[in-house]
């Protein structure tokens, strides 16, 4: 088999059959929260099915997948996973009592969301973009790292002298 056959996208049909059960399941689960008819344990299956739903629709070809297509489809990703990161990086240093999975379930959404949109409004900063590194930005985000590094093994070394 060449490598060239293989792909990580599913077919294009698998969208529709992943938003059927999205939809289904994201129905099922309002009429269960507002009715008080689900335990939390059903709660958390619904949820991963909501996931794996939404994953099925995210993860699919369009049905004429071009470079546009792809290129939008890298754009959306590329914002939709900063936002995952932004949002899981809130909960974790503000303590927040918020489930994780509700933060994946948005982000799938949002990618949903401003993929369609950028695929219907065909926006031209998608297709500027530039792949050069920005060697400020780089050396400052190192530099915040190795700092934060330095304090946290100062800190470590501290607490082991001392105890």
């Amino acid at each position: 088999m060449k490598f060239s056959n293989l792909s990580s996208l599913n077919k294009h049909y698998v969208k529709r059959i992943g938003l059927f059960f999205a939809s289904f399941f994201i129905v099922l689960e309002s009429v269960a929260a507002l009715t008080g008819t689900i335990a939390d344990i059903d709660f958390k299956l619904v949820n991963l099915y909501i996931l794996v739903s939404l994953s099925l629709v995210a993860f699919s070809k369009e049905k004429v997948d071009d470079e546009r297509s792809q290129k939008i489809r890298y754009f959306s990703l590329k914002f939709t996973f900063n936002l995952l990161i932004l949002g899981l990086a809130l909960i974790y240093l503000l303590e927040l009592n918020f489930e994780t999975i509700y933060i994946a379930i948005s982000s799938l959404i949002i990618y949903l969301v401003v993929f369609n949109l950028s695929n219907y409004f065909n926006p031209e900063f998608i297709f500027k973009e530039e792949t050069k590194t920005n060697k400020k930005h780089i050396k400052f985000l190192v530099g915040i790292m190795i700092f934060i590094g330095i304090a946290f093994t100062y800190d470590i070394l501290s607490s082991i002298i001392s105890g």
